[in-house]
Parts: C-alpha cells; sequence; structure tokens
C-alpha cells in the first residue's frame, strides 16, 4: 500500500468492471504517476475536488490498482461519533454541507438558515387561509362595519413554493 496524491479523476468503464465507475490519476514516489479505481462505501458516491490537499491509498488486487480510501485536508470538522457529514468543494472552497447529528437532525450547511416540512407548512396555512376566508367581526353596532365575511377570500397558494433540490445559503 502507498499513499499518493490525487492529481485528476475520470469517470468510465475499467476493465474488469461491472460498469461506469470513477478512476484517480495519481502521483507517487519519484513523481511516478499511477491510475486507480476509486472503491465507496455503497449509498456514498463522491468526486474529489482535486485543487487541495486530497490522497488517496492504494491496493493492487489482481493486478488492478484501487484507491480503498481518500482524505481531504480542505474539510476536517470535529464532529461527535456516530455522526456524518458530506460536503461539496470547488476549488478548495465549500459549497454546501449535510450534517446528520448524534440525535439524527439534519444540519443543512452548518444550520445557516431554516428548511421546511413542506406539507407541515401547507397544513397550518390552509389552515391559517380558511380562518382567515370565514372569519366575521362580531359586535359591531348598526350603520358600523359590516359583519359578513371577507368580500374577497384569499386564493393564495403555496404549492409553487414546494422544490425537489435546497440550497440553503
Amino acid at each position: 500500500m502507498q499513499i499518493l496524491k490525487i492529481l485528476s479523476t475520470v469517470f468510465k468503464r475499467g476493465k474488469t468492471a461491472f460498469g461506469k465507475s470513477l478512476f484517480a490519476k495519481m502521483q507517487g514516489y519519484g513523481g511516478r504517476t499511477i491510475e486507480g479505481e476509486i472503491y465507496q462505501a455503497p449509498g456514498v458516491f463522491a468526486r474529489p475536488d482535486i485543487t487541495g490537499k486530497v490522497i488517496g491509498v492504494l491496493a493492487q488486487n489482481g493486478g488492478i490498482n484501487i484507491v480503498v480510501c481518500t482524505n481531504d485536508y480542505n474539510y476536517n470538522k470535529a464532529i461527535a461519533d456516530g455522526e456524518a457529514v458530506l460536503y461539496s468543494i470547488i476549488d478548495g472552497i465549500i459549497k454546501g454541507t449535510v450534517h446528520v447529528d448524534q440525535a439524527g437532525q439534519v444540519i443543512l450547511n452548518e444550520g445557516t438558515d431554516y428548511a421546511v416540512a413542506f406539507e407541515d407548512l401547507k397544513r397550518e396555512f390552509e389552515e391559517l387561509q380558511s380562518q382567515y376566508n370565514t372569519h366575521t367581526h362580531g359586535g359591531i353596532l348598526p350603520g358600523g362595519a359590516s359583519t359578513a365575511t371577507t368580500s374577497a377570500p384569499s386564493v393564495a397558494d403555496i404549492d409553487t413554493t414546494k422544490v425537489e433540490k435546497v440550497r440553503i445559503p
């Protein structure tokens, strides 16, 4: 095994692979260049940003080079046991993070803004809209304001705010 600096990555099909995979060109001892397939944990796929200090640990399997793990020294976050952080980094700048803490809470982008559960928000919004559309003003003296319901009911709709991709600054 040896530790190598990752120089570039490419998505392609390897000689013995079942499908396309991520390959890295790496620089080893004495400036030697080696290519190897990056093996990753199921459920996680990441393409390292090679502009910083990213290394890979290379092993060989039947004459095929395999990168068994990588480490990115650009991003280091002190997290507790059992926690996980996913992050996106381009040119050494972190573009987004997803942190799952010990309580199972998902914290987006270091908690700099909020996200909502859309269906819960919609239910509360529709209840408020219904109260607005049916409210009356009691105790009005003759000749004063009307006690009737609102003449122009709200037709506000929040369905257009529902998105599948969330970006919180």
